[in-house]
């Protein structure tokens, strides 16, 4: 059984300012912190530079171009359809839920960082009509057609944040980032600049670990084991370890969060009776 932990946590301190964007122009800085938008409630909201589109192949996947080799997974179709059993899979979790964080009132500015397909963020729009959702990755394959409250960027999570003070968010989710963030102290701290005060963030999390109860040595799947253990060796040498789930209430806590809190699910892996 795999485990999954979600942190929910509400900020200390209000936002600082960070430099706005035209959400109308495409960027292609030279220190590549460009941001591209895609979606807006009808079609694509701007051209995409061809840069970003330029994807890299190997062993026949397909990766993303822009911020080459930073992200260790594909973004084809096989992987495409990955991430939508995953978002699957978060709901049946949380039963049929979203998000647990206690939102009281209805969110009027809301961030999904890591978005991949926009599952989540889309979801969340059609639920939330009021709200206005944003969705950022690294690689543009979200759908073209959005809800209207909805819009994705193609951006790095990583780089300095793009949002003026007046961007402040009610509301920061992401899941699934194991794997994609070197400095997660850095990212929280912006994420909690970015929060309105009284505002939450939800991480929710996995770890590519097997645990049995009925077998708590392993003995049935020793090769299982073995090769979970491997693939976390390899992405701490990649610089972004994959199973960080246990580290998050930590990290939030040092960021300067209050109100932290930490749930935990076991998920099966494969049939469960």
């Amino acid at each position: 059984m795999a485990l999954q932990t979600e942190t929910i946590l509400q900020p200390s301190a209000p936002n600082p300012g960070v430099i706005d964007i035209d959400k109308q122009t495409d960027f292609a800085d030279t220190d590549g912190d460009s941001v591209n938008s895609i979606g807006g409630g009808s079609s694509f909201g701007t051209s995409l530079s061809s840069s970003i589109l330029e994807y890299r192949y190997e062993n026949g996947r397909r990766y993303h171009g822009y911020r080459n080799g930073s992200y260790m997974l594909p973004n084809d179709e096989a992987e495409q359809e990955r991430l939508e059993l995953h978002h699957h899979i978060f709901r049946l979790v949380l039963g049929g839920r979203l998000f647990r964080a206690p939102i009281t009132a209805k969110p009027k500015r809301v961030l999904d960082f890591g978005t991949a397909t926009g599952a989540w963020a889309m979801d969340f729009a059609d639920e939330f009509q009021s709200a206005t959702v944003i969705g950022n990755d690294l690689s543009p394959i979200q759908p073209s057609w959005v809800p209207p409250n909805c819009k994705f960027y193609v951006d790095d999570v990583e780089s300095e944040w793009v949002y003026t003070p007046n961007e402040a968010f009610d509301f920061i989710h992401a899941r699934g980032m194991g794997g994609s963030i070197k400095d997660w102290n850095m990212l929280y701290n912006r994420a909690l600049q970015h929060l309105k005060p009284g505002g939450w963030i939800e991480m929710q999390e996995y770890e590519a670990w097997v645990s049995s109860d009925d077998d708590p040595t392993l003995k049935k799947c020793p090769n299982t084991a073995r090769w979970l253990a491997l693939l976390d060796e390899a992405s701490v040498k990649f610089g972004k370890r994959m199973n960080v789930a246990r580290e998050q209430k930590q990290h939030l806590i040092d960021a300067g969060f209050k109100d932290v809190r930490d749930d935990v699910y076991k998920v099966p892996m494969g049939t469960w009776p």
